[in-house]
């Protein structure tokens, strides 16, 4: 597969239909909510304990999974963090909702960042944000 900056150079060089030919095996294919089930099968959680973990409303969580409500930013932050998601998983599924990524320049990002590689709960998230004069996730 080839990075961002090697696509990013090929794109340069090529006009657009060549370039989705030759690098169709390095494009994201996958649609958000099938990339978020996804992320969920491989979590091996329940649903209910994402939904408890995520403090989620039941329908509202069902809704987004399914692919009829598109989350906010921090919602799918509080569902990626619930599920444990690693950081690269984190960073796809943020681009694949059309959110920005976490950004370690930006001081809530930064405390983001770094709950999501320490493995935290979503509360510990909320008070090392809170700790930190950040707004918690909403």
């Amino acid at each position: 597969m080839k990075t961002t900056e090697e696509l990013l150079n090929a794109l340069k060089q090529t006009d657009i239909e060549t370039f989705w030919k030759e690098h169709q095996e390095d494009l994201v294919q996958m649609k958000p909510h099938a990339f978020l089930a996804d992320l969920i099968d491989r979590s091996g959680l329940k649903k209910a304990t994402i939904i408890r973990n995520s403090d989620f409303d039941t329908v509202y969580f069902h809704q987004v999974v399914a692919g009829t409500k598109v989350p906010s930013r921090d919602k799918l932050l509080r569902i990626l963090i619930a599920l444990e998601a690693p950081f690269t998983d984190c960073q796809l599924a943020l681009r694949l909702f059309g959110h920005a990524i976490l950004y370690p320049r930006v001081r809530r990002d930064g405390c983001l960042i770094y709950g999501i590689n320490n493995h935290f709960t979503l509360s510990r998230i909320q008070e090392e944000l809170q700790k930190n004069g950040e707004e918690p996730l909403k």
